[in-house]
């Protein structure tokens, strides 16, 4: 074979080598863009089926929240259950009539002399809110009762989401979104065990349901910060656990018991992190 042929047949197999290359390349990403196409519809999928199930637990808590429903509204009354529901529906009333107005202290406490009242108003001022929305600015007393009653059966149903996405945060496990199991049932049980569907029955407007989903809403942010990959993401997961903070300190005056329990936490984990480093 001469050396004309052997350069030429050198360079047919070269070309052989590098069509099969450039073939295997577009094997190879076609094979990648099809495996990234199916996570893709596996995600959506498993969003899809997340929705669902959030939504199933939320009408489980809403609906058991409405098991009074025949001893709230008699006839073209309403009524609340207890005590304490008929003080906030009060300050409700007043503040809604007098938006966006807020008043702390009561003359028909301790009548004549009047004193300070012992909570905060944003559980008061938000239904209040609610109702001027509603109501264009000017929403009817039984507008402003319809939405108190409600107001703790919605904030009992979030209470349930709330807890199952902080329990799945917490056991979550080595791939993203597993034991979401937990996650279902953590929120089933706050959807029917009885001390939380108590104060979150319609009705019952008082401020104790607020405290569970904020300070559940609280420690799932934190959560989720102290996991952050990123800065930034830790900075905003941080800014919004700090905002519920706050809105949780203008709703309840025990607010300072949850800031307790964040500092509790933060001791135990460093003293386990030095022991086991």
């Amino acid at each position: 074979m001469s050396k004309k042929s052997k350069k030429r047949h050198i360079k047919i197999i070269k070309e052989n080598h590098k069509k099969i290359e450039d073939h295997k390349k577009i094997e190879d990403h076609k094979k990648i863009e099809d495996h990234k196409k199916i996570e893709v519809e596996q995600i959506k999928l498993t969003r899809l089926h997340e929705i669902i199930v959030l939504a199933i637990l939320f009408l489980i808590a809403f609906f058991v929240r409405m098991l009074t429903y025949s001893s709230i509204f008699v006839g073209n009354n309403i009524r609340f259950l207890e005590f304490d529901p008929f003080y906030h529906m009060r300050r409700a009333v007043s503040f809604a009539e007098n938006f966006p107005h807020i008043w702390n202290f009561d003359t028909y406490i301790d009548f004549p002399n009047g004193n300070v009242v012992g909570w905060p108003p944003l559980y008061d001022w938000t239904i209040a809110l609610i109702s001027n929305i509603i109501g264009l600015g000017h929403p009817s007393r039984h507008l402003i009762e319809t939405i108190g009653v409600y107001f703790p059966v919605f904030l009992g149903s979030l209470s349930v989401v709330a807890v199952y996405f902080l329990s799945k945060e917490i056991f979550i496990g080595d791939k993203k979104g597993q034991n979401w199991e937990i996650g279902v049932i953590s929120g089933l049980l706050l959807a029917v065990i009885p001390a939380f569907t108590q104060v979150s029955f319609l009705g019952f407007v008082d401020h104790h349901v607020a405290e569970v989903l904020l300070s559940t809403t609280i420690y799932l942010f934190l959560l989720k910060a102290l996991k952050a990959e990123y800065f930034r993401d830790r900075v905003i997961l941080l800014f919004i656990a700090g905002f519920v903070l706050i809105l949780a300190i203008f709703t309840w005056p025990g607010t300072p018991i949850f800031i307790g329990i964040i500092y509790i936490y933060a001791i135990i984990q460093s003293v386990v992190d030095k022991k086991y480093k």
